[in-house]
């Protein structure tokens, strides 16, 4: 799309440990526009939030190499060139981030007040009642119960779905044009979960942000985005439209994900489990990274990496959809 506020190309991350180097993200690529959400979703380990740490070059490096041939572009700026200073305007200001888990995001011996306020004074500056109050007006817009009372609370007196509201204060401090949430219903109960995805979807609408919501989850990202990208073994290997892509996946790794949701009318039993292991990251993988675990697997899916097909919904990583468009 050409319009796009967020271009990743090729984006390839490692780390060099004491084990041997470790390709957590492979030739990941994406685009988001203005105002869109996408979804970002996979198993634990696929490299999500590796993709997501590397767009602001959080990853500390090293260990971690971002490879040269990525490129992640933020409003047309290569993100990956900034110095260090221009990184630090555009985290929060232009890219805000709402991390995995809360409490080890939160200082826990600085009063939740000053640490949203901490974010106001890096982007926007102003005097210390003009601070408070944006604070206060922050909070409340998250949906904090008596927000003037909790500026003075500590993060362990608050529950979960609470500090998750905090944290999304926090990222929204800058005025971002693009909000990435990293997991953000994690660790909530079920009825926590769907106030923060409704919190999130207003204020994307109110805002005007884009927002990637990374998750391991197929069922949020359903409910909030308007496109999903499946990433597997550190490669997106399907792209497409809601509610399209759920309707008639082109890739047999988002078949197996889709078969493992829960459902209504889905009889009492285990249920379907995709069979064999994730790759490990340290090894290199001549043919499709989903071969050895696919149903369908055909002999050159193990030697040769199949490109992104187009199909009826997208794009996806199988040479089953060759020649389909």
């Amino acid at each position: 799309m050409s319009d796009a506020l967020l271009a990743v190309t090729n984006l390839r991350t490692v780390f060099r440990t004491d084990r041997g180097v470790v390709e957590a993200v492979r030739g990941v690529s994406f685009e988001l526009a203005a105002g869109e959400t996408l979804g970002l979703v996979g198993e634990s380990g696929c490299g999500k939030s590796v993709t997501a740490m590397s767009l602001t070059r959080l990853l500390r490096e090293p260990p971690a190499t971002i490879l040269p041939g990525s490129s992640v572009r933020f409003r047309g700026e290569e993100l990956l060139d900034a110095s260090p200073a221009r990184l630090r305007r555009i985290r929060g200001a232009g890219i805000g981030m709402i991390f995995q888990e809360p409490m080890t995001s939160l200082n826990p011996v600085l009063r939740i007040g000053d640490q949203v306020a901490e974010a106001i004074r890096e982007h926007a500056g102003g005097d210390r009642g003009a601070v408070r109050a944006r604070v206060i007006e922050l909070l409340g817009r998250v949906g904090l119960p008596e927000p003037a009372e909790r500026y003075s609370a500590y993060p362990h007196q608050l529950s979960g779905g609470m500090r998750q509201r905090v944290m999304i204060a926090i990222a929204l401090a800058g005025g971002p044009d693009l909000l990435v949430a990293d997991e953000p219903t994690t660790a909530l109960d079920v009825t926590i979960q769907a106030q923060i995805l409704d919190l999130l979807a207003d204020l994307q609408r109110e805002l005007g942000m884009a927002l990637l919501l990374i998750s391991h989850d197929l069922a949020v990202v359903s409910q909030v985005a308007d496109r999903v990208a499946v990433m597997y073994a550190g490669r997106i290997v399907e792209q497409g439209r809601v509610p399209g892509l759920f309707r008639a996946p082109g890739h047999p790794y988002t078949r197996g994900l889709l078969r493992a949701l829960p459902r209504l009318d889905t009889p009492p039993g285990p249920l379907p489990a995709i069979p064999g292991r994730v790759p490990d990251p340290r090894e290199r993988l001549a043919g499709c990274p989903f071969a050895p675990r696919c149903p369908e697997v055909m002999s050159r899916c193990e030697t040769d990496d199949p490109p992104a097909f187009p199909t009826g919904t997208g794009t996806a990583r199988c040479w089953l959809r060759e020649g389909e468009a």
